[in-house]
């Protein structure tokens, strides 16, 4: 019985370590969305200054190809989606091999383990994930901005038949005409 207890213990730590990090991938994939939407957040996270002089990690994704800016905006999101998804399918797996080992162990240990991940839901996000959120914001808003100083008739048009970046675009116009 002892060693039952000890199992569903590092079950259990496992359970919380693999859950809350499922549900803060699920999260800040909730947060870009709600933030990309939102002008008075954008208009808060984003300045002429920033906009101008991006980090220097995102610099790779500003640089204009020969075909166009579009391509960046894809690149970055094609990025994104790999680099949320394979830390995903590894903790989604291996929450599933805890999960065998709490049903190996008994339903009620199941149970437990299964309510632990329940209870994990009700977790906010954390700052390093709203922070991660928001740089992946910035380099969007960082390639939009030196696309529309370069020419902004291509750049409104291409927006215009993406509705998820207007929002973002708006912002980026507001900032990159303000004096700040």
């Amino acid at each position: 019985m002892a060693l039952r207890i000890a199992g569903e213990v590092l079950l259990a730590t496992l359970t919380f370590f693999l859950g809350g990090t499922l549900w803060q991938l699920h999260k800040r994939k909730a947060f870009v969305k709600w933030a990309s939407a939102r002008q008075p957040f954008l208009n808060g996270l984003l300045s002429r200054e920033m906009l101008a002089d991006p980090p220097p990690q995102i610099e790779p994704y500003l640089a204009k190809n020969k075909i166009g800016y579009f391509i960046n905006l894809t690149n970055v999101v094609s990025a994104e989606r790999r680099s949320q998804r394979v830390p995903w399918i590894i903790a989604f797996c291996a929450l599933l091999l805890v999960l065998s080992g709490s049903f190996y162990l008994g339903s009620t240990y199941l149970a437990i383990n299964v309510a632990l991940i329940c209870f994990l839901g009700f977790q906010p996000i954390s700052e390093a994930a709203k922070r991660n959120a928001c740089e992946h914001i910035l380099t969007m808003a960082a390639i939009l901005y030196r696309w529309h100083a370069d020419d902004s008739g291509e750049c409104d048009e291409w927006v215009a038949h993406v509705p998820s970046l207007t929002t973002l675009y708006r912002a980026v116009v507001t900032a990159s005409s303000s004096s700040n």
